[in-house]
């Protein structure tokens, strides 16, 4: 089962009823992410969808708010991936303000500005290996290798 679960309390219940993923996750704490790592659960933390809050705001308090919210979201992915928690990108999205694709690959470098390096972002971002003759999901980026770190493209190729 996996839960969106927003605010510690309702974070942990989730971990504690079963839950092998939590999406969204904000305001999550450090022991809760200890019972994530303890209990092998996935953390999906749709950074993207919290920060794109502050395109639609139309006061300066409510975006200074969420500010501090993606900047604690940020080091808590950090946290999350440093401790071994199992860290993935999700968008969230489906609605007009957020774009299939383009959300995605702003998750992407979200999570390299929450502090994964490039190679970090690029394991998170896929599954499985690349082998000729397979489908496969490509990222790419600007410059060589792993210099820039902005992720640019992503698409399907065969």
């Amino acid at each position: 089962m996996f839960c969106h679960a927003n605010g510690d309390n309702a974070i942990r219940d989730a971990i504690v009823a079963g839950a092998k993923a939590i999406i969204h996750g904000f305001m999550i704490s450090d022991d809760s992410i200890g019972m994530m790592k303890e209990n092998n659960v996935i953390f999906i933390p749709t950074i993207a969808a919290l920060s794109r809050l502050k395109d639609i705001l139309e006061s300066d308090e409510a975006v200074t708010i969420i500010n501090r919210l993606v900047e604690d979201h940020l080091a808590a992915i950090k946290k999350a991936y440093d401790m071994g928690v199992k860290v993935l990108p999700g968008s969230d999205s489906g609605s007009r303000s957020l774009p299939y694709g383009l959300t995605f690959l702003e998750e992407l470098n979200l999570f390299h500005k929450a502090g994964l390096n490039i190679e970090e972002v690029l394991s998170v971002a896929v599954a499985g290996t690349i082998q000729i003759g397979q489908q496969a999901d490509l990222v790419a980026i600007e410059g060589p290798p792993f210099e820039k770190g902005e992720i640019l493209i992503a698409g399907r190729y065969r």
